[in-house]
Order: C-alpha cells, then structure tokens, then sequence
C-alpha cells in the first residue's frame, strides 16, 4: 500500500543546496533549492535554464603557462579584454582578436606568471593603472584602437616617506665631470634608510626632495626633487634633478641640510600592491614596508602627492588595527572600502564632507579576513569578497538597522561546491541575470546568481571538456560578455584556449542556438564540408545545422567534419550536458514520518520554456526523453506543460532528475510531480 501525494516547486531560485542541508525541511528556501545544478544558471525569476556554450576566440600566446584575464572598458561601446601572460599582453574586442596584420597586437612586460593573481586595476578613461608590489606603478595607454602603451607613471610629486628626523645631513653639490643635471649627494652619516645601513644599490632609482629652511620666520626655500642615479658607497652617491610641477630646476642647496626625505615606492620600501580612485583622487595601498597605509592624491591632480593641509592635498593615512594586517583589497563606493588579511573596514571623511587631511578616518568593521590572491567584486555599494582561505564569499555592505557595516555569508546554503577547492578569482556579470562566476583550483567554474534587492543568492556549477582557469566581463550588446581562459587536451597535449560565453538565447529560432563548447559557426553557403576546427583535431564534436541536431562527429587530422546533409549555419564544438535534481520532497505520512520512508514519482508534470530536448529521470540512472514536437520536420521551441512517468522505483530521497544533452535551449519554471510514500 502506498499514500499518494501532489507537490509543486514552482522556483528553483535557491540553487544548489548543501548535503548537509538536506534534512532542513524546516528552512524556507528549502521548498525552491536543487541537489544539483550542473551547466544550468539560476535566473532571478525563479526558473533555469541551460547555459549557452563558449565559442573559441584564439590560442593563449604560451601554452604552457597560465594567463589573467582583464577588463579594459574605454568606453560604453568600446571594450577589451586583455590576456596578462608570462611577459606580455594581448587584446581582445568585437568577439575577436585585436590584430596588427596577421599578428596579433601585444605589449611586453617584465610581470611573470607567478606575479599574474596580484596585479591590481584601476582605469580613468584610456589609461589603465596597474600594480604589483614588487614592481614600480605603471599605466597602460590606449592610443587608437590597435595601439598600446605600457610605460611607469611619471609622477608630478612623487609619494614620500616622513621627513628624516635624525641629525643626518645630504649635501649637494655640483661635480666637475657630470652632466647638466647630474649632482653627487653626500650623507653625513649611514645610519639611515631601511636598516639603518645607508645607500645600496637599491636605491638606485629612488626618489629623494631635500630642501633649505631659513629666513625669517623660517620657511622653506630652494626645495629639490630628486632621483638617486648611482651608489657609490653608503653615504656617497649621484643624483639626477627632476623638473617638479612641470618647471625647471635653477638653484640646488649646496649647504648641508637636515630637511629631506626619501621616496615611498622604490625597491628599498617596495611597491603600493593596491591602486584605485576616490573622491577624484588616485589611491595607493600597502607597500611592502607600509603595509596598512594608503596614499590618497591631490584632489584632480592624480600624479601629485605633495603633501600639505589646504582641503585638496594629498594624503598619507595608516589604518588603525590592533594587529598588523596588510591591506589586500581596496573598492570605492560611498567609502573607500578596504580589505585586510584579517579583517574589513572603509576609509571616509567620518561625516558627509569629502576627505581632506584634516577630515580623514579609518574603522574596522568585520573580522573575516581575505586572501592576497583574489581581487573581489563591486556590486553597486557593497563589496563581495572573498574570506581567508578562499572557500566563502561574503558581501561587506552597510546594515541600516545596526548602522554599521557587515560581512554576511554567501556560501553558507552550498558550502559543499568549495569543500575540496578554493576559490581563484571572480568576475561580476551584471546583466542579464546578475551573475557572480567563480574559477575554482580544480578547473569548475561557479556561478552565483546574486540580486539582493530581491534576497536571491543561488549557486550553480559548471563545467566543460577541460578546466576553467580565469574569467572576466566586459558590457556587450545585449548581455555583459563573459570571456574564460579554458585549459583543454588536444591529442595528448595541453592547449590554453581564450573562449567567450555566448549570450543568453531568448530567440525563437534553433539556427542562432549555440551550445557547444570551444565552438565555432559557419554561416554561409549552403554546404557538407565545414573546416577551420584545427583546435579540436581528434575530438568528438556536438554539431547543429540549421537548428537541427547532427549526429556527432570526430574532426579530421584536417581540422574538418563532413555533414551528411547541406547546411548554412553551422555550430560545431564540443559537448556538454546540462542537468538538474530536485532536493528530496517534503512529505509528511499518515504517520507523521517524513524521513526514511521510501518514495517513488509516478508521474511528473514539468514546465518548460522555449525548450527542445530534455530527459527525466526518477532514480538519476535510466532516463527517458520527454517528446517536443517537430513543426515541417524541423525543430521548434515549445512553451507549455508536459508529462513524463519517469523510470525509477521506490527510494529514500524521491527526486526528479531533468537533464539536456543535446546541443539545443532548454529552460525549466517548475515541477509538479505525484510521489507515492511506501506506508
């Protein structure tokens, strides 16, 4: 004997559920939560829908080394990708490769593959700055389309480090055998500098200002920029004179002098790792020996950081912890919000005026900590970061009803999709479903549907014939462009493939539908023989031609596959399988148990939206396929209900398990499905 019973989940807009909540009947978001989500997003309305494929750009430069992948937005309608590897940058825009020719454009650089995760960004208008401790701040210029520069800032005031408060003198003066220009330096001592050691020649390159302060009352004359050009010993050296504020240097100090001050950003102190802008001024943070400052400009003057007290100078303000930790992440929204190794805190003028160097205030709010690795996400005034060690997002937002700032969990309902794994870097997908994509160490790449104004925050897991291992998002036409840097086998060799997401598909018609993987499409002449898939020689490939599926192929030592019929648009790429399960129902017997009955789905009615192909299931092991009918002998989307009596006997968990394998659209709104409880 058995009772019967009628349930609906009409959302799906909990995503993926943890194992460990499998027993929560009693949670709200139990009732629309999955035991699996796998190549299916979670839209904010509730339903899922399969995701699209990612169509092939071009080969990485090296395919032995990893690369990073970057957004350079130069506008609203004109944006890059660029791919940082191993000593190089290259572009990408319009769906393709920025070429110069036949060659690809691309700019050296002296960044490693090593040094790829913490290079930082911040972009005003065509310029691009980046970081890197251990590398001096540099800006890449956009110059035209197809043209590139990547040269150090040139600083208008350089950052500078107090002022020397010891009684150790630099004089100056004018050698017989140098250039105009050119001065030796001598210090009156070594006990200076980082460990009291004096000069190195580290040194070499830093930047010194000295000046004379006399008259009276005193006051500050004669005062020099300097650049450290050679070492000598640890008290001898030359130095070069820099034109400051754009005006030539005409009298040099030559009498010993007690006021001077070295350079904060050089390899004797280290590099900001941190960049970004604020209240219109360019901000650093956290140098190698400076870990906890940060450095704001002159308001509007972003390569001047003289310091003074008028409203607009430049700022130099450590932030106050009871611990050293160094700062990691920094994002300007309404504050300066910042990250540390241990903890969360934003940076402000402590009232409604903008900062200044008198009205300036650092505080902590939250004890989460992230790694130095992963740079977060700004999602309209709050900050999705990553925790230390790097399985859990959280969001540092403001909480009107505490009045503070708070680092609530994001993972918390699938913390299993990161038990095995870290989290490597993210990207923020704003449109169309507000999407945070995560790479993950062990080559998956997580998605997590993420609108607050509606409390949705639901996972889902994707995966392909390969391993994911970097993403990014530019705007593009319809929805934001998300592009991955896939690391695929080829024969028996290791390629690394620049592949972009394609758009989500809403039309009606099956020939646009691309669902493939490292894909490519032919549309042209009607024809049998498609070449050009010289990257997927020797796999097995998913083939659609004029929205009709083709049985799938192997491509040819050529780089070729020959359909058995013409075709105009062709999608050729590798397959994947989108699937989905319902978490166990929650039934309640005539007994009043609800767990460790055995239950069986009889019969399931499933909500479909523009859909082709689909198979259910209701032990996740044979599969039968739901029919969708052919309009002329071609393939239409269908809208509607249909009813499927999956195959399966009694179990413990009575889910329904809905999958796609074929390389068309598929979208689930809801399940209605008649269980049957063993009494």
């Amino acid at each position: 004997m058995a009772d019967s019973f009628t349930r609906i989940q009409p959302s799906f807009v909990s995503g993926e559920l943890s194992p460990r909540l499998l027993g929560r009947i009693d949670l709200d978001k139990y009732a629309s939560g999955c035991s699996d989500i796998t190549n299916m997003v979670v839209m904010p309305q509730g339903g899922l829908q399969n995701r699209p494929g990612f169509r092939f750009i071009a080969e990485t430069k090296t395919h032995a080394k990893k690369c990073r992948l970057v957004p350079f937005q130069f506008s609203i309608t004109q944006a890059y990708i660029l791919e940082f590897g191993h000593q190089y940058i290259r572009f990408y825009a319009d769906g393709g490769q920025v070429m110069s020719g036949a060659s690809p454009v691309e700019v050296a650089t002296t960044y490693t593959e090593a040094e790829l995760p913490y290079l930082r960004f911040a972009q005003s208008a065509d310029v691009l700055f980046i970081t890197h401790p251990a590398h001096h701040p540099a800006m890449l210029s956009r110059t035209s389309a197809t043209s590139f520069n990547l040269a150090p800032i040139s600083w208008t005031w350089p950052v500078f480090n107090a002022e020397n408060a010891t009684n150790i003198t630099a004089t100056l003066s004018v050698p017989a055998s140098q250039p105009p220009g050119i001065y030796n330096i001598v210090f009156s001592g070594s006990g200076f500098s980082k460990g009291g050691v004096g000069l190195t020649q580290s040194h070499v390159g830093m930047y010194l200002y000295v000046y004379e302060y006399t008259g009276d009352p005193p006051a500050a004359t004669n005062k020099v920029l300097l650049k450290i050009k050679t070492v000598t010993d640890a008290t001898h050296g030359t130095v070069e004179a820099i034109p400051a504020f754009g005006q030539q240097v005409e009298i040099i100090p030559t009498d010993p002098t007690t006021y001077w001050a070295e350079g904060s950003f050089n390899a004797v102190y280290g590099y900001p790792r941190l960049v970004t802008f604020y209240e219109d001024r360019l901000v650093f943070a956290s140098s190698t020996d400076f870990p906890q400052r940060i450095w704001l400009s002159c308001t509007g003057d972003y390569y001047n950081f003289l310091y003074g007290t008028n409203d607009s100078d430049a700022i130099a303000r450590s932030i106050n912890v009871d611990q050293v930790n160094q700062i990691v992440w920094l994002k300007s929204a309404k504050k300066l919000q910042y990250g540390t190794v241990g903890g969360e805190g934003h940076l402000s003028s402590g009232g409604s005026e903008a900062v200044s160097p008198t009205k300036i205030s650092t505080l902590m709010e939250s004890r989460y900590g992230s790694p130095a690795e992963v740079d977060p996400v700004l999602i309209n005034d709050e900050t999705v970061f990553l925790q230390r060690p790097g399985k859990t997002l959280r969001r540092y937002s403001y909480n009107y009803e505490s009045d503070s700032f708070s680092g609530e969990n994001l993972s918390i309902l699938a913390e299993h999709l990161t038990m095995n794994t870290n989290i490597t870097q993210i990207a923020y997908q704003q449109t169309p479903y507000g999407i945070i994509w995560c790479v993950t160490s062990d080559g998956r790449l997580l998605g997590l549907t993420y609108v607050p104004e509606h409390k949705v925050a639901a996972w889902h897991k994707h995966t392909t014939d390969g391993e994911f291992e970097s993403v990014a998002t530019i705007p593009g036409e319809t929805d934001d462009e998300v592009w991955a840097v896939v690391k695929r086998t080829i024969g028996e060799s290791t390629y690394r493939f620049v592949e972009r997401l394609d758009p989500f598909f809403t039309d009606s018609d099956t020939e646009d539908a691309f669902f493939v993987d490292s894909g490519l499409t032919y549309d042209g002449e009607a024809t049998t023989s498609i070449s050009g898939l010289d990257h997927l020689i020797g796999k097995e490939v998913a083939i659609v031609g004029d929205g009709g599926v083709i049985a799938s192929q192997t491509v040819s030592a050529q780089g070729g596959i020959t359909l058995p019929y013409e075709a105009s648009v062709v999608h050729v790429g590798l397959p994947y399988t989108s699937s989905m399960a319902t978490v166990p129902p929650m039934l309640l017997s005539n007994d009043g148990r609800v767990i460790g009955k055995k239950k069986r789905i009889v019969k399931a009615l499933l909500k479909f939206y523009m859909t082709h192909g689909a198979q259910v299931s209701g032990d996740g092991v044979t599969f039968d396929t739901v029919h969708f009918p052919l309009v002329s002998n071609q393939v239409t989307l269908f809208t509607g209900d249909k009813e499927s009596s999956p195959a399966g006997g009694f179990d413990l968990e009575g889910k329904i398990y809905v999958r796609q394998t074929l390389p068309l659209p598929m979208t689930l709104l809801a399940i209605m499905p008649d269980v049957f409880l063993e009494r």
